[in-house]
């Protein structure tokens, strides 16, 4: 035997396709890995938004129900919302004659009212609303 020879057919190695596969094997996982963490962000993001909104209109219904009872009010002074967010509130009267809410204030039995308060995120995403009932105390 001859010290210095190799032999060809026992050198081990990698083939550059073997190569090329698993690169792309693996640039395949860490895309699908960036992209979930990507959606995770997002849903966070969204359900944090609707979790400030919720919190928010807690504090809005908590506010009507300390306010008294008016009649045919322009406006229920509902909060102050978080920084960024909209705020719209509506007021609608029962009427008795069609058994259902309008716009109008009916002059004889102004005694229930649907006051509903919605508010918007800054991005427009997510907006929360929540219907409350006032009546008058007799």
């Amino acid at each position: 035997m001859r010290r210095g020879v190799r032999d060809v057919s026992s050198q081990v190695g990698d083939t550059l396709i073997e190569v090329v596969m698993a690169v792309a094997i693996l640039g395949i996982a860490v895309v699908g890995i960036i992209s979930g963490l990507g959606t995770t962000i997002l849903g966070a993001n969204l359900h944090r938004a609707q979790a400030t909104g919720g919190t928010s209109l807690v504090t809005a219904v908590e506010n009507l129900k300390t306010q008294t009872f008016q009649a045919c009010p322009a406006v229920y002074a509902a909060l102050t919302p978080p920084a960024g967010w909209t705020q719209s509130v509506t007021v609608q009267y029962w009427d008795s004659s069609t058994s259902s809410y309008g716009d109008a204030c009916p002059s004889l039995d102004a005694t229930l009212e649907k006051v509903t308060v919605a508010l918007t995120s800054p991005n427009g995403k997510v907006t929360e609303s929540v219907d409350v009932i006032k009546r008058a105390v007799r």
